[in-house]
């Protein structure tokens, strides 16, 4: 029994062996692993590895422009609508069955174009005994003159009293007045007949017809036949602010005007009309601009965007619209400092113009503003800062 023990005991003692053996190898190979990566260490450039251990990491791309310095001229923006300078509703002003309409719906017309024809046939008979009537009251007249010279030569010879004489005069002027009320008879009679066509009286641009041919019509009718604006020229008017007001009543009259579907303000407008009160629910006066229309290209009721000169040119900086950042209730710019980090500038800022937006306040013409990239800005992280140009 002893023999066998002794063996077991030597197996055990061999495993041990073995396993310090290979332990020792794993800690000789670490070991040369380290003294190789800090001879490779020992051999690096001081500055590289400097650079390697502290230089800080590269910030985000961002391109960067200086403010544009110009002269410029302010506006102030408004918004109206454009009006007619003339509208009329189209009447008839005598009574009859309507015709015709002489004319298409939309259409440019002048000044005296035949527009509706009423049933003309009883004002033209109308016309035809009024004429009559006054022929004969100027042959009544006729004779009473004759009359009155017969009696005056027979009241000369004392062959008729006084009082034929005086009724003989007295017929004469009553003729006289028969003759006068039967000739306006006839012209009330001829304007009867010549409003049987109903003509423009402005040159503009007609309307839809709104009481077909058919019906009766006349002064009385509640609805027009159709309306009539003019064209040319063509009124803007916008609500101004007091102070704007009381720079145009001393004579700041340039204004320049846009509409929907047009780039920019291409009309030239003169503003030839300021309201004499301040509406005290808004603070603001009521102002006319006139416009040229001379095509006709241009619709009363239209939305109007409408620019009135502000003050006069002076320098000033202008950025990106893009480069401004709100919040809450202030504007900001990012700038890039001398040292590449991206700081925050609080700007106050004007109108447009020509695209770019004014700063009053906050930049000065060398800040290097962020134009692009500005969500990828953090203040006080440093940037990687490409010069660029405003658009």
């Amino acid at each position: 029994m002893k023999p066998l023990r002794l063996k077991a005991r030597s197996n055990r003692t061999s495993r041990v062996h073995a396993w310090a053996a290979r332990s020792l190898a794993v800690l000789t190979v670490v070991a040369l692993d380290v003294a190789t990566s800090a001879c490779g260490n020992a051999t690096e450039n001081p500055i590289e590895r400097n650079a390697h251990a502290g230089a800080p990491a590269a910030g985000p791309t961002v391109t960067v422009a200086l403010p544009l310095a110009k002269t410029i001229r302010e506006w102030r923006e408004y918004t109206g609508r454009a009006e007619a300078k003339d509208s009329v509703e189209i009447r008839s002003r005598a009574a009859g069955y309507l015709q015709r309409a002489a004319f298409h719906e939309g259409d440019l017309v002048k000044k005296g174009d035949l527009l509706f024809s009423i049933d003309a046939r009883p004002f033209a008979a109308g016309h035809a005994r009024a004429q009559a009537e006054l022929e004969g009251a100027r042959a009544e007249a006729a004779l009473s003159k004759l009359d009155a010279e017969r009696s005056e030569k027979l009241w000369a010879g004392h062959a008729i009293t006084d009082r034929e004489h005086d009724l003989q005069k007295s017929q004469v002027a009553q003729r006289d007045a028969q003759t006068k009320r039967a000739e306006a008879m006839l012209r009330e009679a001829a304007l009867d007949l010549e409003y049987s066509n109903v003509r423009a009286p402005i040159d503009g641009r007609i309307g839809r017809i709104q009481v077909t041919p058919g019906n009766l019509v006349g002064p009385s009718t509640p609805e027009p036949l159709t309306t009539l604006v003019s064209v040319n020229p063509l009124h803007v008017y916008v609500d101004v602010v007091e102070a704007d007001s009381m720079r145009l009543a001393h004579g700041g009259r340039k204004a320049i005007v846009g509409f929907a579907g047009e780039e920019g303000y291409p009309h030239e407008a003169a503003i030839d009309f300021v309201d004499n009160h301040v509406d005290p629910a808004t603070g603001t006066v009521k102002v006319r601009a006139v416009i040229q229309n001379a095509d006709g290209t241009l619709t009363a009721g239209s939305f109007a965007r409408l620019r009135l000169a502000a003050d006069a040119e002076h320098e000033a900086l202008l950025v990106s619209d893009a480069s401004v950042g709100t919040d809450q209730s202030h504007k900001f710019v990012y700038v890039v400092d001398e040292a590449g980090k991206a700081q925050v500038r609080d700007v106050e800022l004007g109108g447009l113009h020509e695209g770019l937006r004014i700063v009053r306040s906050g930049l000065t013409a060398t800040d290097r503003v962020v134009t692009h990239g500005l969500q990828r800005v953090r203040p006080g992280e440093p940037v990687t800062a490409e010069t660029g140009t405003l658009p």
